[in-house]
């Protein structure tokens, strides 16, 4: 099996763009032979959802969960049929919605999510956590083996997951203490599953940072213990602040 996951920053500003050599974002997606894919921040208003329902034609399950205020939203496309969908862990607390989609399968849950990120000044800091202590009870609670993909909005602990870790720690989203440690907790349930190479996976668009390598890793893959995988960057893919992920399993 092989699974795609991408912070794509906007479905609407990514779809025509040329990413990889002369592919467009939709042939480089409907070409390459993935069984899911899971894309965040897809920034799809749930009132004008034409574009999500014009594309992605390659893949016959497709579900999409959108905010209003178009600042997440989560795609996750497959070419298995699940069992069940949950949207936004099943949670009705406004700030989730637009955050998580889980496809139950037979022997798996495929899970993508778009973590809250704690914000400038850590305005959002007590939402993350909210959101943090959900997501580890919504795990804990799945008896299946699971594939967990996304943008985190966390580097956890282990250097060099920053580029300036000691200028940024419990200081800045991402970097906190309260994030790092749920995140460690996190991991007492599923292992993360690392590329051989490293590679940060987000670039801020400011000061040159993915030509410096100024970059967190913010992205993952996190499964059952019992999953045997392997993960690769795909360093070569442009169009994003972030940089796609692969899965073989």
């Amino acid at each position: 099996m092989k699974i795609l996951s991408w912070n794509i920053n906007s479905l609407k500003s990514i779809i025509n763009k040329y990413i990889y050599k002369n592919e467009k974002f939709i042939d480089f997606v409907n070409k390459r032979n993935y069984d899911i894919i899971g894309f965040q921040e897809v920034k799809i208003n749930v009132n004008n959802l034409n574009l999500f329902n014009n594309t992605f034609n390659n893949y016959p399950y497709k579900y999409v969960s959108g905010t209003l205020n178009t600042r997440a939203g989560i795609i996750v496309l497959s070419k298995i049929k699940p069992n069940k969908i949950t949207y936004d862990l099943g949670s009705k607390i406004s700030f989730f919605k637009g955050r998580a989609i889980d496809l139950e399968f037979t022997d798996f849950h495929f899970i993508c999510i778009y973590q809250i990120n704690a914000g400038e000044h850590l305005k959002t800091l007590d939402k993350r956590d909210i959101w943090d202590k959900h997501f580890f009870d919504y795990i804990k609670k799945i008896k299946k083996r699971v594939i967990i993909c996304g943008d985190m909005n966390c580097i956890g602990y282990e250097k060099p997951n920053a580029w300036n870790f000691e200028k940024i720690y419990n200081k800045k989203a991402c970097a906190t203490k309260l994030e790092l440690d749920n995140f460690e907790k996190l991991l007492t349930l599923v292992k993360n599953i690392k590329p051989k190479k490293f590679y940060y996976t987000y670039f801020s668009y400011r000061f040159n940072s993915r030509e410096t390598n100024r970059g967190l890793r913010l992205d993952y893959f996190l499964v059952s213990k019992e999953i045997k995988g392997k993960t690769k960057v795909l360093d070569n893919v442009y169009g994003s602040d972030h940089l796609p992920l692969e899965l073989q399993i």
